[in-house]
């Protein structure tokens, strides 16, 4: 397994930040994290975070609701990667180990149409 899906499987398995439901992971953009990455471009890998699909792409997600209306209602993403990481914490203090990182050698973000295209 690539350090990449190991990353994201540790992330996924602390569940949705808002709801504890299972999770994918969300590559936060715009709103309060909008000085990260320009438009069309995901945040780093560092900085997902878990939301399930409620929350992330069904009728309360993110994508389905625009950023600065999921913001209003579920606070910023950046409070909510703030949350993980305090999880990732006791997750460490109380486990006895230390978390895994995101992977130095993970992609850059690319805009979205261009994986789409072929490009890389």
């Amino acid at each position: 397994m690539s350090a990449l899906k190991r990353w994201h499987q540790f992330v996924r398995g602390f569940g949705c930040v808002i709801c504890c439901s299972p999770a994918s992971i969300h590559h936060p953009r715009g709103g309060s994290v909008a000085g990260e990455a320009s438009a069309g471009r995901k945040s780093s890998e560092a900085g997902v975070i878990p939301l399930c699909h409620y929350h992330h792409q069904g009728a309360e997600g993110i994508h389905h609701l625009g950023v600065e209306t999921w913001e209003a209602k579920y606070g910023p993403q950046t409070a909510h990667r703030a949350t993980l990481q305090r999880l990732i914490a006791a997750w460490e203090r109380d486990a006895g180990r230390t978390a895994p990182q995101p992977p130095a050698e993970a992609e850059p973000a690319l805009p979205k149409m261009l994986p789409r295209w072929g490009v890389r």
